[in-house]
């Protein structure tokens, strides 16, 4: 592959990589299929017989709701009759003594004909509905039958092996190592997030050209002020004097509103690239959208006349004071890419060559497939980016997302979860990869220690605290209704897993009421309740095992029989849930499902 290119991730992305994924994800869909010996001609056969049994089906239960209702509206009309007939007879007039009865007659016999003869044919039609919904779920299972082997076949990770096969540029792992973790620790200075307010949902970690990444998916809460809001409605009467000089009172009405702040929790989900790499080390900038993506070039000449003036005051500003900042030669990239809070003009424009500039705008500037919806931040050796299109996207790729029952169906459900899972990974990493200093740079060689404190990074346990749930770590006073954050505390490396302490924090809520006056257009003032929340902080301790097993999901669990529960298996990790104190019976079950896995 040219240089040139791999410098230019947008163009190959579109000219080559985009259907080298696309290609590797249907054969990996296909050698599946073939592996697990699906009969696409009579799952084909089955799926058909199931729509049609399904489409008889959902007509035949409109035509009861149908049924339902007419019958609904009868009663209602019958009962509406006898009653305006009882009403008639209380008039004490001769011809409501005449028609009552007989309105009286006409509503019992609705009702009758209602509970005795529709009810019954009702009671049919719901037999009958019964048999449909039985002999379209019979045709249903015979589907799943058909794909039962390709459903369990489905694993962890499979659109990141079909990166790794489709291209030498990015690198996914199997799982993030605690290796791969102290590289980002010891070699570029990645913070540990000791907030026990976050928690992390996500991981994926690997390399670009040997520089180390994660993709992580964070969970955090932030106590801040909430607005809680009350009303009081008051009334007072007013004597007015009419033109003749009458006198006459009147009722007014006004509704009195009162606002308060008290602290409450606020919670977030976060997707990011965490990357690591030497280049420019000691440079720290923040660039958020621009909003040029999908503009005219009219449009977008106006912004970047616009903000150029903006930027030669902040210019002339900062010579004033003696601060560090120039103005690029480039207009359109200065104020397109931002990046006007940097500390290092030297090192920014070692960075951001006219290649990397031209390659940003490429991104910012396109609309397809997602534009400038990325946020970007350099923390010396340390870039993160963050798009909007990722934050709506599960990168769990849980093999639950691909089963079915329709051959068909699935095979076009998994392809385009592939193609937009990795689409979005690529452009999440393409505002990096777009750099070519970032791509030539080759990391310093790191000498791995021989052992480590833990196999996992806190990333890991706190993804498989959550997904063993988070009901196991909820505090016995917490709120059911809020979430719990879990925080991985201490571990402890065992023979061969990780005994880790999972703090789980949540809130007990206490309901109140608050006064405050208010004065009113009467000239009283008024007490307005007002009512909110109160939230106290509650924590529970609680312990997880954790280790590698090896194995598929599907082999995982039929080893386990009956005992999933408190279990949680993903690529290759195994987790279990032990409870409130810290004890070894982890150990056991650990053993006796990695020797089985080996044979």
């Amino acid at each position: 592959m040219a240089e040139d290119v791999l410098y230019k991730p947008r163009q190959i992305y579109n000219g080559m990589l985009k259907n080298q994924f696309h290609d590797e994800a249907q054969k990996l869909f296909d050698d599946l299929a073939a592996a697990t010996k699906v009969d696409q001609g009579g799952n084909k056969v089955h799926v058909n017989d199931y729509k049609a049994a399904k489409a008889v089906e959902d007509a035949f239960a409109k035509k009861v709701r149908s049924r339902k209702v007419w019958a609904g509206i009868l009663l209602a009309l019958s009962i509406m009759i006898a009653v305006i007939g009882v009403i008639l007879l209380f008039l004490g007039q001769t011809w409501a003594y005449i028609v009552g009865p007989v309105l009286i007659g006409l509503g019992i016999v609705g009702i009758i004909i209602r509970v005795a003869k529709i009810r019954r044919s009702l009671k049919e039609y719901e037999k009958e509905l019964a048999k449909l919904q039985a002999a379209t779920k019979a045709k249903l299972d015979i589907c799943y039958e058909d794909m039962a082997a390709l459903n369990a076949a489905f694993d962890w990770n499979m659109p990141c092996q079909i990166m790794n096969k489709a291209t030498d540029i990015l690198k996914i792992d199997p799982c993030f190592t605690n290796e791969r973790y102290q590289y980002l620790v010891d070699g570029f200075g990645y913070d540990e997030n000791d907030n026990y307010l976050t928690s992390v949902m996500q991981v994926t970690s690997g390399s670009i050209n040997g520089n180390p990444f994660i993709l992580e998916k964070v969970h955090s809460c932030e106590i801040q002020p909430k607005t809680y809001t009350g009303s009081l409605v008051i009334t007072w009467t007013v004597t007015r004097r009419d033109s003749d000089g009458h006198t006459y009172t009147s009722v007014e009405h006004e509704t009195l509103y009162a606002t308060i702040e008290k602290p409450a929790p606020f919670y977030d989900l976060t997707t990011r690239i965490v990357y690591g790499n030497e280049a420019a080390p000691h440079l720290t900038f923040s660039r958020y959208p621009s909003g040029a993506s999908g503009k005219t070039d009219k449009q977008i000449e106006n912004m970047v006349k616009a903000k150029s003036k903006a930027l030669d005051k902040q210019e002339k500003k900062a010579l004033k004071k003696g601060q560090n900042f120039t103005k690029m030669s480039n207009d359109e990239f200065d104020t397109l890419f931002g990046a006007n809070d940097r500390n290092d003009e030297v090192e920014f424009r070692l960075l951001f060559t006219p290649l990397a500039q031209q390659n940003e705008l490429d991104l910012i500037k396109n609309k397809d497939p997602y534009g400038d919806d990325f946020v970007m931040m350099k923390d010396r050796m340390i870039t993160s980016v963050a798009s909007s299109h990722s934050q709506h996207f599960d990168y769990s790729a849980n093999p639950a997302l691909f089963r079915g029952y329709d051959f068909e169906e699935m095979r076009v459900r998994f392809v385009k979860y592939c193609d937009d899972y990795i689409r979005g990974l690529y452009f999440d990493l393409a505002p990096i990869m777009a750099i070519p200093l970032y791509q030539m740079h080759q990391p310093h060689a790191y000498v791995y220690k021989e052992q480590y404190p833990q196999y996992f990074p806190y990333h890991e346990h706190e993804v498989f605290a959550n997904g063993l749930g988070q009901d196991r770590f909820r505090p016995a006073e917490a709120d059911a209704s809020l979430p719990v954050m879990l925080k991985a505390m201490l571990s402890t490396k065992k023979k061969d897993y990780d005994l880790v302490q999972i703090k789980g924090t949540s809130y007990k809520t206490i309901p109140h009421t608050e006064y405050v006056a208010k004065m009113g257009r009467d000239g009283h003032t008024h007490m307005v309740p007002v009512e909110w929340t109160e939230y106290i902080e509650v924590q529970k301790d609680s312990y997880i095992g954790m280790g590698q097993v090896g194995g598929s999901n599907a082999e995982v669990y039929d080893k386990l029989g009956d005992n999933k529960e408190g279990t949680y298996f993903e690529r290759g990790i195994a987790s279990t849930f032990i409870g409130e104190k810290a004890n070894d019976k982890f150990v056991m079950s650990f053993e006796k499902l990695k020797e089985s896995i080996k044979k």
